[in-house]
């Protein structure tokens, strides 16, 4: 989204997520993260729903308060996780992944 602020680190405490990247709409401390995107080390998984959004194919999993959307992009799996007042938000990143143009 614009006007938001992110920040990115590589994490080790959990071998699910290989990078982790938060998103606020102010300057993001540990407390004010609303949305997150993970790039995961292993696979996607099962249950959830299947959705074809924008081009791509997403995993979508809602609970009570939290709305979850999983997608591939260049043979990594990615989570763009947060609250469910957000799904709108979660799910236009999730389908706005982009390879990175290594040239």
């Amino acid at each position: 989204p614009s006007k938001w602020y992110y920040a990115g680190v590589k994490t080790s405490s959990d071998s699910e997520v290989l990078h982790h990247y938060g998103f606020s709409d102010k300057v993001i401390t540990k407390d004010n993260e609303i949305i997150g995107l993970d790039v995961l080390a292993g696979a996607i998984p099962s249950g959830g729903n299947s959705l074809s959004f924008a081009g791509k194919s997403l995993k979508i999993f809602e609970m009570a308060n939290s709305y979850q959307v999983y997608t591939s992009l260049d043979d990594k799996n990615f989570r763009v996780a947060g609250p469910v007042e957000y799904k709108e938000v979660i799910l236009l990143m999730a389908a706005s992944l982009t390879p990175v143009n290594k040239e």
